[in-house]
């Protein structure tokens, strides 16, 4: 039977054989009409013709009266709901910091995985009210001109001056760089800013995160303080704390971010000041000839007075005296505001009995009393002081092990306690202080069923359930299109990428979680969650390579995963030759050469070809209905920098179903990353870079960069396809999905830049009405999208639109 259509423009085309109840029983072409348009198409031409042999998508024959030709042109997107609990979202997994304002609202500053941290409002009674980080697409652009505080450049020129919003391909505004986890040089806006650290408000007014960075609760970001001292290593693991001045303290960090040691000084500064303030006249009790920058030394600890062993915490008080936790002397010192030392307490008197001041974080009322979290084995105990001369507690209470910070609502009577992790991780403890005792006690937070943590790969069925692998727990998550939330199984938590696949034809559900002490492996799943083992036995199947980028299934049931093999510099020096053919600069320790390679299993699970496709440095896996293979690519070698570099750095490359490599250009490295290639070569000599192109990769599209800005370099975004072929691939620094035809060209794109907030019509922010802060996962079948987004911690249920549909039955 032969279909014939005409346009009146080149414009994107599917064509598909539909029942009565619009879904698709044979997908027959779809793609961009034009120059070079994917087969059957013809070329520069705006009439078609399309063949159908009257079978549908397993070669059966159909009864043609009971069914449709549809043609679809002009495809989009539409949003039809956004799933996640917005209130588990924003109590994270671990709290880093509390501040109450005037009104009793409260911010909580968070993080999740290691990676993702944010700052959210909650109402006084505990329920959801905004998100304050990531910002408010609506914040207008003058008010977000800033200079990192670090000195870090915002581009390739160095420039350290910019703003903070750009334009994308469609002209709709979003952020110049937004690295939420900031391990990456250059991409410090929300970064180490919200490493760890913790959280105050100046006179109701300015935020201040790690003591350094100034946000206005309008999401204003004026120029933060840039000390004389410079930290060692990039650790912002550091407490802080604002005076009734609005000055502000923090404690001069030391060690790395992913490695923080305790301070040993304490730095000042005045608000807005781009300096450290030289305030401190006394080093403990000794007079000094010349004001220092420091109360104690940086680097340098001490048993005496005028040094820290290990600062825990600080806080003020109405007097701007300062009070240090060193829990290297298990002490609470006070120090008046110029420095000179007061005394200590040493130890405090709980129900009679004495305990050790082995505080973790403390909190000053208005008059003066400590409330302080002192830790024991396996337990938190939260206690009240009157102040810091009496040590019998006035009352105190057990809470969880990982409790955190301490924030007083001072504006209600009986005044409030909030308490981060009281109940544990994702949980805040609400209770209320009556003078002499406690009251009601709430936990804040939990795991609801509709919680999305850390939403990461995604799938979708036939019935067009979204599927959502979640970090946090290892959770999969089966969410119906009406918003029905199934939690079918639960592996544990990854440490380091997890990949997923719906074999719809077939019911299987394939899973790899990699972490960084184990090889990764494949677990395979029915849609129910149930074990489905393979041949051998087990729902578990051995990989090889030291970390899992992807996992698709082809036509005939075939698993496509793609790994990364990483070799330590030693073992390279030990072999003398590289065994994979290309490298990738990584910045850990001794690693110094990794590559990337899809090795195909069958379905029974025996391995079928090794490196059928050799990316170069990979993000994700796609195979279409004829067996050819995708992948999400960077150029970028130093895996901790390739977010330094603009959106073009990312590719979109197909393979043919014989499979084969990809190698881009050479590029210029750092001086780190250089001195370890030339390690490398040194260490291999008969290791070469064959520059050539080689068979089997069929075309090579420039996108933005296919990883998702929630990390390093192990940290990836997953693209698939739909039964039309189609390709959904994640422009993650540009917040989009770009859907290609099977020849590279662009059908569509669609999302933009948004906070949690962002929820369509009629939610808080309207516009954008597809938004994205660092998408993970897309899945499509039919019509049905469904897109992870663990910037949001939430997923979103899309449909395609057209610009127009014409359809006719089948005679």
């Amino acid at each position: 039977m032969e279909i014939s259509f005409t346009l009146s423009e080149f414009d994107d085309v599917t064509v598909r054989i539909v029942d009565s109840e619009d879904r698709a029983v044979r997908n027959l072409a779809s793609g961009v009409l034009g120059k070079n348009p994917p087969p059957p198409f013809r070329k520069n031409s705006l009439s078609q013709k399309i063949l159908w042999d009257g079978n549908d998508e397993e070669g059966k024959p159909v009864t043609l009266r009971r069914y449709r030709v549809k043609v679809d042109v002009g495809m989009g997107a539409k949003l039809l709901s956004v799933h996640g609990n917005a209130l588990a979202a924003a109590v994270g997994e671990r709290i880093a910091g509390l501040a109450v304002d005037s009104k009793g609202d409260l911010y909580v500053h968070s993080r999740s995985g290691g990676r993702l941290f944010g700052i959210a409002v909650l109402h006084r009674d505990g329920s959801y009210a905004r998100t304050f980080v990531p910002l408010d697409p609506r914040v207008p652009q003058g008010l977000l001109d800033l200079q990192d505080p670090l000195g870090h450049p915002y581009s390739q020129k160095g420039t350290r001056k910019g703003s903070f919003w750009r334009s994308d391909t469609e002209g709709r505004r979003i952020p110049r760089i937004l690295n939420m986890a900031g391990y990456v040089r250059g991409t410090t806006h929300f970064a180490f800013w919200f490493y760890r650290g913790g959280l105050s408000l100046i006179h109701d007014d300015l935020l201040v995160v790690n003591g350094r960075y100034y946000l206005n609760r309008r999401a204003l970001i004026p120029e933060g303080p840039k000390g004389r001292w410079t930290p060692k290593g990039w650790s912002h693991d550091a407490p802080c704390c604002t005076d009734v001045d609005g000055c502000a303290y923090h404690v001069v960090p030391e060690g790395r971010a992913w490695a923080p040691k305790p301070g040993h000084a304490v730095a000042k500064f005045a608000k807005f000041a781009r300096e450290y303030q030289p305030d401190f006249t006394y080093a403990g009790r000794r007079k000094l000839d010349t004001p220092t920058h420091f109360l104690g030394e940086p680097h340098k600890p001490g048993d005496d007075d005028a040094h820290f062993k290990a600062i825990a915490a600080i806080a003020t008080d109405a007097e701007v005296q300062l009070y240090v936790v060193d829990s290297g002397r298990a002490a609470l010192r006070v120090f008046r505001r110029d420095g000179y030392y007061l005394g200590e307490l040493k130890s405090v008197t709980v129900g009679g009995d004495a305990m050790p001041f082995r505080a973790t974080h403390i909190a000053l009322s208005r008059s003066g009393e400590i409330y302080a979290l002192l830790a024991k084995p396996n337990k938190m105990t939260l206690i009240k002081l009157k102040n810091w001369k009496e040590p019998e507690a006035v009352w105190a209470t057990v809470l969880d092990k990982r409790a955190a910070y301490i924030a007083i609502d001072e504006n209600v009577d009986p005044r409030l306690l909030w308490i981060g992790n009281g109940a544990g991780y994702h949980t805040l403890t609400r209770t209320v202080d009556k003078g002499t005792s406690l009251g009601r006690v709430k936990t804040v937070g939990g795991s609801p069923v509709d919680a999305l943590r850390l939403p990461g790969a995604a799938g979708i069925d036939k019935e067009g359930n979204g599927y959502i692998y979640d970090f946090t727990d290892g959770g999969i998550v089966c969410i119906t299109p009406d918003g029905r939330f199934r939690r079918i199984r639960t592996m544990g938590r990854s440490r380091a990428t997890s990949s997923m696949a719906v074999d719809a034809e077939r019911g299987y559900l394939y899973v790899s979680a990699s972490r960084w002490s184990t090889a990764p492996s494949l677990r395979r799943f029915t849609l129910e969650g149930k074990s489905a083992p393979f041949a051998h036995g087990t729902d578990a199947l051995a990989l090889r390579g030291s970390m899992t980028r992807g996992v698709a299934t082809g036509p005939q049931g075939d698993i496509y995963v793609n790994s990364e093999t990483s070799l330590r510099l030693s073992k390279l020096k030990e072999a003398g030759k590289a065994p994979g053919p290309f490298y990738v600069v990584r910045h850990q320790g001794d690693w110094g050469y990794s590559w990337a390679h899809v090795d195909v299993y069958d379905v029974n699970g025996k391995l079928k070809k090794t490196n059928h496709v050799i990316p170069i440095c990979t993000g994700g896996v796609a195979v279409d209905s004829e067996g050819s293979v995708y992948t999400a690519d960077t150029d970028i070698c130093h895996s901790w920098g390739f977010l330094e570099s603009s959106e073009a750095v990312g590719h979109t490359v197909k393979y043919g179903p014989t499979g084969g490599a990809r190698q881009g250009p050479e590029h210029k490295l750092d001086r780190y990353s250089q001195g370890i290639v030339d390690k490398i070569r040194a260490a291999t000599p008969a290791f070469a870079r064959d520059l050539s192109r080689p068979p089997g990769m069929e075309w090579d599209r420039a996108i933005g960069n296919p990883r998702f800005p929630a990390g390093c370099g192990c940290a990836t975004s997953y693209l698939n396809t739909d039964e039309c072929d189609r390709i959904y691939v994640p422009e993650s620094i540009l917040f989009n999905v770009v859907v290609l035809d099977r020849a590279g060209n662009e059908m569509t794109r669609f999302g933009s830049y948004g906070n949690r907030d962002c929820a369509g019509p009629g939610s808080t922010i309207p516009e954008p009405e597809i938004a994205f802060m660092s998408i993970t996962g897309v899945a499509a079948r039919g019509d049905h999208i469904w897109v992870s987004d663990i910037g949001n911690s939430r997923a979103l249920h899309l449909k395609a639109s057209y610009d127009d549909t014409k359809t006719c039955p089948v005679p």
